[in-house]
């Protein structure tokens, strides 16, 4: 980061943590999951907080959830669990410190004197919420390669920037069953019948992190465009299928 870029994004934390008591980083990957973070707590005793893949939230709920895990955070007591109506139920988990050396950056360029830091995951609790992407932070980040697909060399046979339109299914973690390829870098893959989905019952997510999450899919990356294929389970082979319309 240029100096001048440097000022800016530090004058513009100061400016929101002065406003709203923190700053909300989100990050947006091309292949690796998306993630939010605070800085800023770390000044009132607070620990910090991320927020990290959770596909299946919109970013507008995602800035729904931080404000209100800051503001029970904040509170007389601890919470046990964060309720955030209208979207769910989160607990506080522990973040291991090579998370925070990977991909807090912003946190540690703004503490940068600062030799460790206190952090808390929020972790889905309410099913729904419950997604493919979401790590244990927990544990080292080395236990979780779907979140440093960037810093690899790109192996798979298809464009870097290569997506897949999903049903909520399969980003909760059910298994794929059912894959069409409409161009070069678009997929659509859905673990119940596409013919009873909706667009509110879909999401976009990487093809990187569909792989790593489930190597039976890279047969689907080989698949030729305008094409379809099936499976009946996890382990099942994949065999040519119909092409369908696709549904608005």
């Amino acid at each position: 980061m240029t100096s001048w870029r440097a000022r800016r994004a530090l004058r513009r934390i100061r400016r929101n943590i002065k406003r709203s008591g923190y700053h909300l980083y989100v990050i947006i990957g091309t292949q690796d999951p998306n993630y939010a973070y605070t800085i800023g707590l770390t000044d009132r005793n607070l620990p910090e907080l991320v927020l990290a893949g959770c596909v299946t939230l919109h970013l507008d709920e995602v800035a729904t959830v931080m404000k209100s895990a800051v503001a029970q955070l904040a509170g007389p007591s601890a919470p046990s669990v964060v309720e955030v109506p209208g979207i769910g139920n989160f607990l506080l988990g522990p973040v291991h410190d090579s998370w925070i050396t990977s991909l807090l950056l912003g946190l540690r360029h703004y503490y940068q004197e600062r030799p460790t830091y206190s952090c808390r995951q929020l972790v889905p609790a309410t099913p729904a919420l419950q997604s493919y992407d979401t790590p244990d932070m927990s544990i080292s980040m080395d236990s979780a390669p779907m979140w440093s697909i960037e810093e690899r060399d790109w192996e798979l046979p298809i464009p870097f920037e290569s997506m897949a339109i999903v049903d909520l299914s399969v980003a909760r973690g059910e298994p794929v069953t059912q894959c069409s390829r409409s161009d070069e870098t678009t997929w659509r893959m859905w673990a119940e019948d596409s013919f009873a989905l909706t667009q509110d019952d879909t999401v976009v997510v990487s093809m990187g992190t569909l792989l790593a999450y489930d190597p039976g899919l890279e047969f689907t990356a080989r698949m030729p465009v305008d094409s379809a294929v099936s499976r009946r389970n996890p382990e099942g082979e994949w065999r040519e299928a119909e092409v369908t319309e696709e549904r608005d």
